[in-house]
């Protein structure tokens, strides 16, 4: 099986279904979010040398399985605190467990390591636990139109040293 991450500007075509999942995944966690948004967002993600604001996809025996993002701001809830996060994180629910999501972080945190950003947040709204395993600490629990999410972050130089080798 052939896996390899994209930059979402070699994959144009691809960003309406993105869309769509991430609308679904998401939108509730929003004001006024929609999937027309969700589209502008990943169409403006177009410059693959930059360092934040860019999205990523997994592609598998090239199908669309995954993306991941790295944006400068993730919630307006939260715009207090610095970022660039790790944002958008999503599997297909049918190849979840097969490590395309923990491939997609290490990118991110690779990424962040080679353009010198010192600390990236995320948060999410359940699945901390995996978060951990990867290397990122629990900052504190938050609220986002109701529902509770954990922010998190992770330092990218020291996440690449402890990266297990091949």
């Amino acid at each position: 099986m052939t896996r390899q991450i994209v930059h979402a500007s070699t994959q144009p075509q691809r960003l309406p279904e993105l869309a769509q999942w991430h609308h679904r995944e998401w939108g509730h966690l929003y004001d006024d979010w929609t999937e027309q948004i969700a589209l502008q967002e990943l169409q403006s993600h177009a410059d693959p040398d930059a360092a934040v604001d860019t999205t990523w996809l997994m592609l598998r025996n090239d199908r669309l399985c995954g993306s991941v993002s790295l944006v400068r701001e993730d919630a307006p809830a939260l715009r207090h605190l610095a970022g660039p996060w790790l944002a958008s994180l999503w599997i297909a629910p049918e190849l979840r467990r097969q490590g395309l999501g923990a491939m997609l972080v290490r990118h991110v945190i690779g990424h962040a390591h080679d353009h010198a950003i010192p600390m990236l947040r995320l948060f999410s709204p359940r699945n901390e636990l995996w978060y951990r395993k990867l290397g990122w600490q629990r900052e504190h629990a938050a609220e986002l139109l109701g529902q509770t999410v954990i922010v998190m972050s992770c330092l990218p130089a020291q996440a690449i040293t402890a990266e297990p080798g091949p």
